[in-house]
């Protein structure tokens, strides 16, 4: 073969080479987009049920009516339980909401006996019992004591106090941890996605060029 048939032989297999890596990266960057979403998902849907299993499982089963009147005995006791099981590397504060909008119990003292309006989706937990997860607005008042952090997730839940009154209860958790579980979700389905990819569109060059050399 002649360098100017070598030549001819490859400006196709180049062209081919380059389109298949375009395509290889167009397809990469959209699975890898895809993957994060679903991971995201998946890493708030992990929060809201972690939020859920803390509030029936821990929070529900030490209300007592004592604690809607804000009975400090009630308070402590609450306390006790809230700062040993729940508060760590995922809850970073709690707060428990009566349908009025006072706050009947915080591991924040200087919340507890505050009145704010409660939002309507939170209305809507207290009457459906179905919990939510969103971005805290940290610029609320309710949530004043909670600006030290860059990013927050709230997730509301509904429990119930004694005699079967709805409670409010919310977790705020940091977003970074989040995030953290959302990689933690997506990324190992992504690196095997990746090299499977770059795998095949190696496995094509030789191909290409052994082809193109035949129809030369």
């Amino acid at each position: 073969m002649t360098s100017g048939d070598g030549a001819s032989v490859g400006r196709p297999v180049i062209q081919f080479v380059i389109g298949g890596l375009a395509a290889v990266a167009v397809f990469v960057l959209g699975s890898l987009l895809l993957l994060r979403e679903l991971g995201r998902r998946e890493a708030l849907q992990n929060a809201q049920e972690f939020a859920e299993l803390v509030g029936h499982g821990i929070v529900e089963p030490n209300l007592s009516a004592p604690l809607l009147r804000q009975d400090r005995v009630a308070i402590a006791n609450l306390d006790r339980v809230v700062q040993e099981r729940v508060l760590g590397e995922r809850i970073v504060r709690v707060k428990l909401w009566a349908p009025d909008g006072r706050i009947v119990y915080s591991d924040e003292p200087r919340l507890i006996g505050t009145r704010y309006e409660l939002e309507a989706d939170k209305l809507e937990t207290l009457r459906s019992g179905e919990a939510h997860v969103e971005v805290s607005d940290l610029r609320a008042p309710e949530n004043r004591f909670e600006r030290g952090y860059d990013a927050l997730h709230e997730v509301y839940t509904r429990v119930r106090a004694p005699g079967g009154v709805p409670l409010l209860f919310e977790t705020y958790q940091e977003s970074d941890s989040v995030g953290t579980s959302s990689r933690e979700i997506w990324l190992p389905f992504a690196v095997p996605l990746l090299a499977s990819l770059l795998l095949l569109w190696l496995t094509q060059v030789p191909l290409a060029w052994r082809l193109a050399h035949r129809l030369r």
